[in-house]
């Protein structure tokens, strides 16, 4: 159930440079959730300059609503395989809603927004998540290996040919 009165309809769209301040914003409470021996967030100007690049060279999508404003963003590479360049890979690099906005539908239609994409852009789309992340398998992901628990993996036929990023 959805804590957002029906005009707060959360919508997603492709991130623009004026979005990197959010982005950004959000790193440090990012990276201490994940608690990793070395935090994920550093130099601020250094996030801001990779974020311009990754907005910019490959894919990064955020969720808003009118009344709540800015709630999460999913971010991904776009790249050749590294053994079969006619493999054409999207992989999740992060994936984050404010925990404010988590009992909205941000989270879902962030994947599927970028699940979307890769179905038009990509052969795979690629999702790292955390050993303790829940995964739903009726959405269509499920972990690759018990050997690799942090991995899902989205394999699929193109049809289409690949038009340019940007």
């Amino acid at each position: 159930m959805s804590l957002l009165a029906p005009s707060s309809r959360v919508i997603v769209r492709r991130a623009t440079p004026g979005d990197i301040d959010y982005i950004v914003s959000q790193f440090p409470a990012f990276s201490r959730h994940y608690g990793t021996k070395k935090a994920l967030f550093g130099d601020e100007q250094y996030a801001r300059s990779g974020m311009a690049s990754v907005i910019n060279d490959h894919l990064v999508f955020v969720a808003e609503s009118e009344k709540q404003g800015l709630m999460g963003f999913i971010a991904g590479l776009v790249s050749a395989h590294i053994y079969n360049p006619d493999i054409r890979v999207l992989t999740e690099l992060f994936w984050w809603v404010e925990p404010r906005h988590r009992k909205t539908r941000a989270a879902v239609l962030l994947m599927d927004e970028f699940i979307a994409w890769g179905k038009d852009y990509a052969d795979w789309v690629t999702f790292g998540v955390m050993e303790t992340t829940p995964v739903k398998e009726t959405v269509g992901l499920s972990r690759t290996s018990a050997a690799i628990p942090w991995r899902l993996i989205v394999r699929f036929q193109r049809e289409t040919t690949t038009p340019e990023l940007c």
